[in-house]
């Protein structure tokens, strides 16, 4: 069957992303699956907490587990909303949370899923890090092996 798979950040830009994907899906009698990409919790993220004199050491915080467990839970829901609204177009769609690296993580869904085009929001962001890593679309341009939709998002 065929698919259409939507990256979307959890921004007020995801429902525009859905609402077109959907739109397409139905048109093309396509399936639909909806994935958002939270970042790694690594060790590399943990904040550091300064040394203490009489002990001398530097010592990684842990992060509140409790607090990262809401904001999962938090996304998850999100991102099951997310699925529900395109379900009420009648199209069947399916909606995934998964952690990682956005752009590894989007192109390893693009290769097993094989959708026929992949739907994103186009967002607007600084000229010092796009020159210094480039948007999470630019990098995924030359990975995917499918086309790539970029809807442009609405300026505040």
């Amino acid at each position: 069957m065929t698919r259409i798979l939507a990256a979307v950040d959890l921004s007020t830009d995801s429902l525009r992303v859905v609402d077109a994907a959907a739109d397409y899906a139905k048109r093309l009698n396509a399936e639909l699956t909806i994935i958002h990409v939270t970042g790694d919790i690594g060790e590399s993220e943990l904040p550091v907490v300064p040394p203490a004199p009489e002990v001398g050491i530097v010592a990684a915080a842990q992060p509140d587990r409790v607090e990262i467990a809401a904001e999962i839970r938090e996304a998850h829901r999100e991102v099951q909303s997310l699925g529900d609204r395109a379900r009420a177009t009648g199209i069947t769609a399916e909606a995934l949370l998964i952690q990682g690296s956005p752009t590894e993580k989007i192109a390893q869904q693009v290769e097993k899923l094989e959708p026929e085009f992949l739907v994103m929001a186009a967002h607007e962001s600084s000229f010092l890090r796009d020159l210094l890593f480039g948007s999470v679309s630019e990098q995924l341009i030359g990975k995917v092996a499918c086309p790539i939709m970029l809807l442009p998002v609405a300026k505040d």
